[in-house]
């Protein structure tokens, strides 16, 4: 009578199977790694849309900014040559006491 124990009930892998099993593993291992490297590059190129989206926002903000800026120094000049216009004494009077105190500040040094 045969024994249980002599008679394996699985059988154990041979090296060819370990071989065919570390080849699937290395291929699947390759695809892997290509897919990752497929989705650093997308993502990268998101990433640049991005920023460049982003930089041409800002450089449109500024370039209102400035407009704006432009516009207000045009009025206050206007407003300013007007007032200068109906006081002349009055705005002379004001440069002279500015360059003085210009001038006192810059000679202490």
């Amino acid at each position: 009578m045969a024994r249980a124990a002599d008679t394996p009930s699985k059988t154990e892998p041979t090296i060819e199977d370990l071989q065919e099993q570390i080849a699937t593993l290395r291929d699947d291992m390759a695809a892997l790694t290509r897919t990752l490297g497929e989705y650093g590059k997308a993502r990268a190129e998101d990433l640049s849309t991005h920023a460049r989206d982003q930089a041409l926002r800002a450089a449109a903000m500024g370039e209102a900014g400035l407009a704006e800026a432009q516009r207000q120094a045009t009025d206050a000049y206007s407003q300013v040559e007007v007032k200068v216009r109906e006081n002349p004494a009055t705005a002379v009077g004001m440069a002279a006491a500015f360059g003085f105190l210009v001038g006192l500040v810059t000679g202490r040094r």
